[in-house]
């Protein structure tokens, strides 16, 4: 008889049989989009530079069997003006959705991307935005895998198979919010137009029930000397301390966003002033007692099964990394020199294999230029690989989250040299697909007859276990092990890898 792991799995203890699973809802779309009509003492619009929109993090409210949501969108537009100089403002709208969701009391996390910003000038002063976006809603629930039993008091005949398998556990905690500012350097004839901001945590530590979270600031003030407009840049760090309300965090990762950037004058400097949003997402593994086979001394059974899903986090690595690269500046033929530039990160392979991870994808980039016809805009793509140490990690399935946070551009001949920061936040787990016994119901009225023998002699087949055993002989397991003076115990057995004695069963 071969020692399988089923064999490993028969007396195992059964302590927790909750599994925590996530539901992911399909995705909802939803647009924040509005007419905007400029004030008299901004410039009208001559030609659009960029126009890039940010969904803020939404409002969470729940309902019977769904989840509302509202918030706000921010549309940056950085134009040129009819008298040929840059100017720059800000337009918010507000977004209102409803997503249906099960388990309505389950933990919660909620994703948001932006999918497509287009818009329409109406007039000089006149520009109509429409701004179109995704969010996608997850659960957390709590399932309660220990199989339900009809026995009709015969529950005593029923044996069961259970499997301890390790699974992800994750708690969303609620976002906290921060503020930080810089002075950033300036001549005195320096006017600021606008600035923004993006952010980054470059570190996460787990320890002593809190979690401390490291990051940093990418601000940037659009500013003009006289007709020219220039970039004043400065990296802010930040650092925050969040309580972990659950004891079995092992890991975590955290997602900031800016809510909103203001910009003074003071002294001959720029005061930067930016709110953060800090969302905290904590992570455990948790061994679950799994029934994966049942059956009844007393009479045949029918079994229910579900697919369950066990993930084992793995390796979460989160950090910013630096990415550079060379391509041909055809649509920046006329520029004399890169004002801006920004980009959008898309992952397109996550890899775990040689002892590393390596993430494969690039930055659509966007850059604002100067040349001898003025200001224009142009757009290029930029690759980039990401590769770091992770020897666990071969074999597990893996995926990434990436945000360009800071680009630098350079003309060098005929070429565009980009220099940026990319965000990235690596997972990578260990995947299990079982089904699990959820519900033992006996036929009652056909029960098994009595054995005819008290004693049976058993000789196992290869490949025969002792729960195959303990099955096709309609006894519990326990029972062939302490009549065969086999050691059992709250851990699994120790069996060689063969067996080739016969096994004593005794039928009572």
């Amino acid at each position: 008889m071969n020692t399988s792991e089923n064999e490993m799995k028969e007396f195992v203890a059964v302590q927790n049989t909750e599994m925590q699973t996530e539901k992911k809802a399909p995705p909802a779309y939803f647009e924040s989009s509005g007419e905007f009509t400029l004030p008299d003492y901004m410039e009208p619009v001559q030609k659009v530079l960029r126009l890039e929109s940010k969904v803020l993090m939404p409002t969470v409210s729940r309902a019977t069997g769904e989840v509302q949501m509202h918030g706000s969108a921010l549309h940056s537009l950085i134009y040129v003006g009819q008298s040929g100089e840059v100017a720059a403002t800000v337009l918010p709208t507000d977004y209102r959705f409803a997503v249906q969701i099960e388990n309505g009391d389950a933990p919660l996390s909620v994703e948001l991307a932006q999918t497509a910003t287009s818009y329409r000038l109406l007039g000089p002063r006149k520009i109509s935005i429409r701004a179109k976006s995704a969010a996608q809603v997850s659960t957390y629930p709590v399932t309660d895998l220990a199989p339900k039993t009809a026995a009709d008091g015969q529950d005593d005949s029923i044996c069961c198979l259970y499997q301890t398998v390790r699974q992800r556990t994750r708690r969303c905690y609620d976002p906290i919010e921060l503020d930080v500012d810089e002075r950033i350097d300036a001549s005195q004839d320096a006017k600021p137009i606008w600035c923004d901001a993006t952010a980054a945590v470059t570190d996460i530590r787990v320890h002593g029930g809190e979690a401390q979270i490291r990051g940093d600031v990418y601000a940037k003030v659009l500013f003009c000397v006289g007709t020219r407009a220039k970039m004043a840049e400065k990296k802010i760090r930040f650092d925050a301390m969040l309580p972990l309300e659950d004891a079995g965090v092992e890991g975590a990762f955290a997602k900031v966003q800016v809510q909103s950037t203001e910009v003074s004058e003071e002294d001959g400097a720029f005061v930067v002033d930016v709110s953060l949003k800090l969302c905290l997402c904590g992570e455990g593994a948790a061994e679950v007692s799994v029934c994966t086979d049942a059956f009844s001394t007393f009479a045949p059974t029918e079994i229910e099964r579900v697919p369950i899903c066990a993930f084992e986090p793995v390796i979460l690595r989160q950090g910013v990394f630096s990415v550079s690269g060379s391509v041909p500046g055809g649509a920046f033929s006329d520029a004399g020199r890169i004002v801006d530039t920004t980009g959008e990160a898309k992952i397109e392979t996550v890899k775990a294999e040689g002892g590393k991870i390596k993430v494969c994808g690039y930055g659509e980039m966007q850059a604002i230029y100067e040349g001898e016809g003025g200001y224009g805009c142009g757009s290029f793509r930029l690759p980039f690989e990401i590769s770091f140490d992770a020897a666990d990690a071969d074999g597990c399935g893996c995926y990434a989250d990436a945000e360009v946070v800071s680009a630098h551009t350079r003309i060098d001949g005929d070429r565009l040299i980009c220099d940026a920061e990319i965000a990235l936040t690596v997972f990578a787990e260990r995947r299990a697909d079982e089904s699990a016994v959820v519900s033992i119901a006996l036929q009652k009225d056909t029960p098994y007859e009595t054995a005819k023998h008290p004693i049976c002699i058993v000789f196992p087949k290869d490949g025969e276990s002792l729960w195959s055993v303990a099955k096709q002989y309609r006894t519990p397991p326990h029972e062939i092990a302490r009549e065969n003076r086999l050691r059992t115990g709250a851990e699994p057995m120790d069996l060689p890898r063969t067996w080739e004695a016969p096994l004593l069963i005794s039928y009572k």
